[in-house]
Order: structure tokens, then sequence, then C-alpha cells
């Protein structure tokens, strides 16, 4: 089905979140996979029930994380998203530690995503 024939609202509304800005998304990420969960094998569960449904939404958390961590980011800003939206504690504060945790995360929903598209998942 292309784009042509989905409802306005539904367009509408894919249209608002593909111009959310890429630091929105991931916070919205984190704090919806893992402000309650106790472990990455938790979230690693989480996004596997997610994606025997779609992919696309995991894809789009996927991108905004790398984008973020391809582009310099201001002092402070990845360590608030580990610590507040995400909220998660880290044995070493800092930006470069809160980068590392957010490649491990990328990583991980990459592995999702791999998993589904090779049982045929798009």
């Amino acid at each position: 089905m292309g784009i042509s024939n989905v409802p306005e609202p539904l367009r509408r509304r894919a249209e608002e979140a593909a111009r959310q800005p890429a630091i929105e998304v991931v916070r919205s990420f984190l704090g919806g996979h893992l402000a309650d969960a106790e472990t990455l094998d938790e979230v690693r569960n989480d996004l596997r029930r997610i994606a025997q449904t779609t992919v696309r939404g995991l894809r789009r958390d996927l991108a905004a994380i790398e984008s973020i961590l391809a582009e310099p980011a201001q002092p402070g800003v990845l360590a608030q998203l580990v610590a507040w939206d995400a909220n998660w504690v880290l044995d070493d504060a800092s930006d470069a530690a809160a980068a590392v945790f957010l490649r491990r995360l990328a990583d991980l929903l990459s592995e999702v995503i791999a998993e589904r598209q090779a049982d045929g998942q798009r």
C-alpha cells in the first residue's frame, strides 16, 4: 500500500513523526523502553516482542541513536539522556560512558531488527 492510500490522519501522524528531531526520538525510546527496565536482557526481550509486529519504529529509533552519536553533542547531553531519560545508572556518569551505552543500545536494536529480517519481517 502506497502512502497516498493511507487515511489522512495516519498519514499526517507519520509525517509528524518523521519530522521529530533525533534527540526527541531517542528520549522517547529511552523513556519507553529503559526507564523501568532492570537489565539490558529485559530491554532486548521487550524489543523482540515489539519486533514480532513491526520493526518500522525500531528502525526509526536506531537511526535516531546513530544520528546523535554521529554528531558532537553539547557537553552533558548524552549523560543526561542516559541518567534522566533512560533512568539508567552507569558507573561513570560521563558523556563518553553514555556514548558507549547508547552504542550498545544501537547494537541491540540492530540485532533485534536483523533477527526479524532473517524471519522475513519488514
